[in-house]
């Protein structure tokens, strides 16, 4: 993804936070916040959407994989409106010759049910 802010709440002072938000035209308060909630690492869009984060070692919630990259649930939502591409299946032409031919290299187990029930209507 293009566009992706990553920033180390952990590293950086409220006077850099400050700094950060009127750069991005993001919301100071909402980001100081992230950070005394004990969040380290976290992922935005150019627009301010957050997309991933990890925590402080010394986080409040204890978790011990504080290092492990977790999704906001807004973002997460966002996913289920995304599309799968699935590829096109390919044409099959079914051929006499051809199915023989395979079942010659490769034996009966080879051919497909479609394959067999072409061979079983011929």
């Amino acid at each position: 993804m293009k566009d992706i802010i990553c920033v180390d709440l952990s590293k950086m002072t409220d006077s850099q936070i400050s700094e950060f938000c009127v750069a991005r035209n993001f919301i100071y308060d909402a980001v100081l916040n992230l950070k005394r909630q004990s969040y380290a690492k976290v992922w935005w869009t150019k627009e301010g959407i957050g997309i991933a984060f990890t925590l402080r070692k010394d986080n409040q919630w204890n978790i011990l994989d504080y290092d492990a990259v977790r999704m906001f649930d807004d973002f997460t939502a966002s996913l289920s409106s995304v599309s799968v591409y699935e590829p096109p299946k390919p044409i099959i032409v079914l051929d006499v010759d051809a199915i023989l031919d395979k079942i010659g290299k490769h034996g009966i187990s080879s051919i497909t049910n479609e394959e067999k029930a072409f061979l079983d209507n011929q």
